[in-house]
């Protein structure tokens, strides 16, 4: 079942879907309870077209779990994987994040989801690397940036630097 999400004019959100599989297209429009802040999570900027294989899943969300389940990337986190998104229609999907501080919010570069191994890559500049991870006395000017790994199967952050 393919849905939408359909946004009012008075704040309310609603779902475009089929209302059988066999439909041509969807056709009844459903409204959807907001149960949590999604304000946190940013705009997504990736989203993985196939599941998170489920012992992956299982070890990044420290959790025994067998479910339908996307990677997200969005300018506030590091990943999002979204548990119960897109297959299950009828239950509430959720939300699981590895959020980034305030100050580096954002990113530069198109994020890259490396599903086989768990990971999310994104190339990040000098300044966005924090500075816990490398200080300001090591930043090289020879340095065109860094690839930002996130490893959510080791829950590990890691930065690479990349020559010019």
């Amino acid at each position: 079942m393919y849905a939408v999400a359909v946004y009012s004019f008075v704040d309310r959100k609603y779902v475009l879907s089929k209302a059988t599989v066999t439909d041509p297209c969807p056709s009844l429009l459903q409204p959807v309870e907001d149960t949590c802040n999604t304000s946190s999570v940013g705009y997504i900027n990736t989203c993985d077209f196939e599941n998170l294989p489920f012992d992956m899943l299982s070890d990044a969300l420290g959790q025994q779990i067998s479910a339908p389940n996307r990677i997200l990337c969005t300018n506030n986190t590091y990943a999002a994987v979204a548990v119960g998104f897109p297959e299950l229609d009828h239950t509430a999907s959720e939300l699981y994040v590895w959020p980034r501080q305030e100050r580096y919010r954002g990113g530069s570069g198109t994020p890259i989801i490396l599903r086989d191994c768990g990971q999310v890559v994104r190339p990040v500049s000098s300044i966005e690397v924090p500075t816990e991870v490398i200080s300001s006395e090591k930043r090289h000017p020879a340095l065109s940036g860094y690839l930002e790994i996130t490893d959510l199967i080791n829950h590990k952050l890691r930065y690479l630097p990349v020559p010019q």
